[in-house]
Formats: C-alpha cells, structure tokens, sequence
C-alpha cells in the first residue's frame, strides 16, 4: 500500500522555543558532499548530492542546500517526469533499530499542490516555488513521498547562490497521528542524482555548496531544535581531468583538478584485445604533479580509470567562521567533492 510522508512540522515549528529553551542535546554533525558528473567548466551532466550523518547523531528535521552562484539552472521538466534516483539508509527505529537500504526515483511534480500545505508552508515558506521534486523511497512495503522544494534564490541569498532545495523529514519517534511514519525512519545517509538540471559554472575554480541541517530535539516526535542548526560545505573544483596517451612502450597521463596535479591516487590500467574485451590489468600510483604511466605491448587496447572519494575538508573548509548570511550558525563540517572518470581506449605503440 502506498503511503506518503507526512510530515510533523506544524506541532515542530510550535515547540521551537521548547527546544532552545535548553536540554541535552546530542552532537550533531552531519555532512554534505557533492560529486559532479560532468567535470568540464560549463559542462551539463548530472549532479550527486549526499547527506551523511552518524546513527549517534540526532535526527533531522531540515535541510536546506545552497546552489553556487555561477550554475546555469533549468527547472522546464514537466510534472511527472524522471530526472534521477535516489538512494538512502534509514535506521527503523520502530523496527528495533534495523538498518534498512532504500531506493527510488525522483519524480517532478506539481508545485501548486504545495503552495498552501501546511507542511510545505512549515517546512519552505508560502512563497510559490519554482519546482518540487518528489523522492520516492520504498520501505518496509510502502513508499515514502519526501517532497524537495526547489526554488530561485531573491534577496541576500542570491547574493552567494542560485539556487536552494528545502526539505523536511519526520521526526523517527513521531507517532502516525503526529505526521510520523510506521517504521520510525531516522535518515542516516541520502543521495540523490538528478540529470537535465544544472549546468556547471562557465568560470574554472573552487564552487562551494552550503547546506544548513537543523535536528530534532534528541528522541521527540515533536520538538525542532533550532539552536542545534549547523552549517556543512562542499567544495566541486572545476575543472577535473583524466588524461590518457599511448608512447613507444607505454601508456600514461595526468590527473588534475582544478589546476593541480593530484599525487598519490591509485589508477586502474585496464588492458585487452579490444576496446570491448578490457581486463583489469593492475593499479599505478600518481606522482607529485599527477602524472602516472603503465608498460605497454604494442597493439594491446588500454584504459585508465580513476574513483577520488569524498575528502574530509573541514579544517580549511569552514576557515573564517560562519558564512555571513548563516550567522551566528556554526560551519561544523566540509568537504571536497569526490568524482570518477575513465579515459578514451588508446593502442600501445
């Protein structure tokens, strides 16, 4: 049976006060890392964003991400439509504490619906917005329906981002009554990939995304604590490469980001016949200035392939306290967006 999310904003908005009244509140330190799939400036391609948080952590009630200024953001896709796939894990708090994985589709829909819902009014504002994606996780036998508000940023926000998604999940301890769900889901990790909507800035360099998490008030159903909100970054450096070439008796390249050679990363050689019959052949480390080379026998097909992980960033990445619009919010975590790349097939020479 498909059921949606509600969520239990309307009593939460109402028992802010309670929360930063004062009471032990458990750490909170989420994190937000963003991985492009196109790594050209002014590339279009699709975009990953991730939410991780620790199951110590309280649960969140809010987060709202900040779009870099410079995206190129297009938002025409018609109501119903597919843009991406969204991946989670929830802790089942009604289920023991169970892990449980879910999966889904991220699904546009119909904005008017949310203009005067209650728990789009709680949870975004009033306002119209310019787009709501739906993430549909399935769980447990039923679907929750997370709505994502998606708007153009106006005001002193515009003045450092494009865009902002807003989204709001139920409390794990919330009853149905109070707008909870039946397996209590605490969020522990989302991601969600979404294509066709954002065109990399044109400008190569640093573009720091921004997100403000605000939890829970430590095993409440109802209670937001405001006061514990924080601040999390993630930094996508444009532009990222792989290159891949063929000389007499090897092959080899570079990796860059930015405009820097990146040292010590390990690339998969792939090797074979063909470009369609490829083995993994071994690993080669980079160098100092990210160039890396392989032996090679002539005629044989090649491939290099890179994965660079998310990068704990925190320490240069919160540098200069909190981001004047935040304030007096504190920058807890960041990070350097991970990315992935594989070369064009070359013929040792």
């Amino acid at each position: 049976m498909k059921k949606s999310i509600r969520l239990a904003v309307l009593t939460a908005m109402s028992a802010v006060a309670l929360a930063a009244a004062g009471s032990a509140f458990a750490v909170y330190t989420p994190t937000l890392a963003i991985s492009p799939g196109n790594l050209t400036a002014g590339g279009a391609g699709a975009n990953t964003i991730k939410f991780t948080s620790s199951a110590a952590d309280d649960a969140t009630f809010k987060i709202t991400i900040y779009v870099p200024l410079g995206y190129t953001v297009n938002l025409s896709q018609a109501v119903g439509a597919k843009i991406g796939k969204v991946n989670a894990q929830i802790i089942a708090v009604a289920l023991g504490g169970a892990l449980l994985p879910l999966t889904g589709d991220i699904v546009v829909d119909d904005p008017a619906k949310y203009t005067a819902a209650a728990a789009s009014v709680a949870c975004a504002g009033a306002a119209a917005h310019n787009a709501v994606w739906l993430l549909n996780l399935s769980v447990a036998g039923q679907t929750l329906a997370v709505p994502v508000y998606v708007d153009q940023t106006a005001g002193a926000e515009a003045t450092f981002a494009s865009m902002k998604l807003q989204t709001c999940l139920s409390s794990p301890n919330a009853t149905i009554a109070q707008g909870g769900n039946s397996v209590g889901a605490k969020a522990v990790s989302v991601d969600f990939t979404f294509n066709g909507v954002l065109t990399n800035p044109a400008t190569a360099g640093d573009n720091t995304w921004r997100a403000l998490f605000t939890p829970w008030v430590t095993s409440s159903g109802t209670a937001v604590n405001a006061a514990g909100t924080i601040e999390s970054r993630s930094i996508v450096r444009l532009p990222a490469a792989l290159t891949f070439a063929a000389s007499a008796g090897k092959v080899g390249g570079t990796v860059t980001e930015g405009s820097t050679g990146l040292a010590g990363l390990r690339v998969e050689i792939w090797g074979g016949p063909s470009a369609k019959k490829l083995a993994k052949l071994g690993t080669v480390k980079t160098k100092s200035d990210g160039s890396f080379s392989y032996k090679a026998k002539k005629g044989t097909a090649y491939q290099a392939k890179v994965a660079l992980g998310t990068r704990g960033n925190t320490t240069a990445g919160c540098a200069g306290g909190s981001f004047p619009a935040f304030a007096p919010v504190p920058c807890a975590t960041a990070t350097i967006g991970g990315w992935t790349a594989a070369s064009k097939v070359v013929k040792g020479k």
